[in-house]
């Protein structure tokens, strides 16, 4: 698949590019293979972006492997929005003007806009941008990415599946009104070849109605796309019943064991949790069995590839990165928080689909989502 992916980079020609893919269908490969084919020939920086810290790690490590680090910036959007505001001396928002982490953040990204329409922040300012997990943009942020690209190299490249946009209020994008130019330059992805069948099937049982409602469409885009599997075999995912977190944390526990004893390694496998103090308690009570953990939030959701480590990550931060073994904890109290039903199947759904090989699910509360789990 890395041969076809690379060749497929290669391949696009040049100007804005829209890739719609599948979970699992290659999207973040193609791109970090297309950031490297284009950095090679660029007079100024590449920059990817993203909305999560944990594929941003991954970028980093990918560029970095292939050599052209120094060529390519890879950051969360906020992240990029407070290095602009740094670089052009342009004060951030405080936390005294804006206590709430979210106003904020949101602040930060109007700063940076105003700047760059008076010209305090030059546009045009990269050869190529890249932007994974666009679905989580806001449109006003892929706007003002797609105004940073060299007018002469016009190399703007745009990745997103429908069905993984996980965040609240987030409006699909009309490319036209952005600048960004998508009508004939879309690539379609189908095929999911990162899970088995058994475990494309398994989310598309659960979450059939809610990723397969006909959306909204903008420009030429078609109806939100449900996924194909690539035939590879394996086993069903297991969904657990246990009386309490602690006894989903022992049952998460006893799986990665015999994961381990059938030959794969703590660095290949994932847990997964919808609550921040789930992933503490879990993680716990592993390391209470001796099972070696990482734990993302304490490395600003990067997942270290170095660590010799089960990694702990919400289930927000595993967007975009992917792992042989999957578990994912505490599912009957995903939506206590006053999520909807649609909302915690997406979440779900993207969580499922991080895991390559194998998938357990646990809860200990009855919920609307865990009826369509055991469904």
């Amino acid at each position: 698949m890395d041969l076809h992916q690379e060749q497929f980079a290669r391949s696009l020609g040049e100007g804005h590019r829209i890739i719609r893919g599948v979970a699992g269908s290659g999207k973040t490969m193609i791109l970090a293979f297309r950031a490297e084919y284009l950095a090679r020939a660029a007079a100024k920086p590449v920059l990817i972006l993203s909305y999560a810290n944990g594929i941003a790690g991954r970028l980093e490590d990918a560029m970095q492997s292939r050599g052209v680090e120094d060529r390519v910036q890879v950051l969360t959007f906020h992240s990029w929005c407070y290095r602009m505001l740094r670089t052009f001396g342009i004060p951030a928002p405080s936390e005294r003007d804006y206590p709430d982490y979210a106003e904020r953040l949101a602040a930060s990204v109007s700063e940076v806009v105003k700047a760059v329409d008076q010209g305090h922040i030059p546009a045009e300012q990269y050869d190529a941008v890249l932007i994974d997990e666009a679905h989580d943009f806001e449109p006003q942020w892929l706007a003002l990415a797609a105004k940073m690209v060299n007018p002469r190299t016009r190399a703007l490249m745009v990745v997103y599946d429908d069905i993984q946009a996980i965040y609240k209020g987030r409006e699909r994008p009309v490319w036209s009104q952005l600048g960004i130019e998508a009508k004939g330059r879309t690539t379609v992805l189908k095929v999911n070849y990162r899970n088995t069948a058994q475990i494309v099937a398994f989310a598309r049982r659960f979450a059939a109605d809610v990723i397969g409602a006909p959306g909204i469409t903008a420009d030429d885009e078609h109806a939100i796309l449900l996924p194909e599997d690539a035939g590879r075999q394996g086993l069903e995912p297991e969904v657990r019943r246990c009386v309490s977190i602690d006894a989903e944390a022992h049952c998460v526990a006893e799986w990665f064991l015999d994961r381990k004893k059938a030959g794969y390694e703590w660095a290949q496998m994932a847990c997964l949790y919808p609550e921040h103090w789930i992933g503490g308690r879990v993680a716990q009570i592993l390391a209470g069995h001796g099972v070696p953990v990482d734990i993302a939030k304490d490395n600003r959701n990067r997942v270290s590839v170095k660590r010799v480590a089960v990694r702990f990550l919400s289930m927000h931060s595993a967007k975009g990165l992917e792992f042989p073994c999957v578990a994912i904890a505490g599912l009957g109290l995903l939506g206590r928080h006053g999520e909807t039903v649609e909302e915690c199947v997406r979440l779900t759904y993207v969580g499922v689909t991080r895991a390559t090989h194998e998938a357990l699910l646990t809860y200990s509360s009855e919920s609307a989502l865990v009826q369509r789990l055991i469904a």
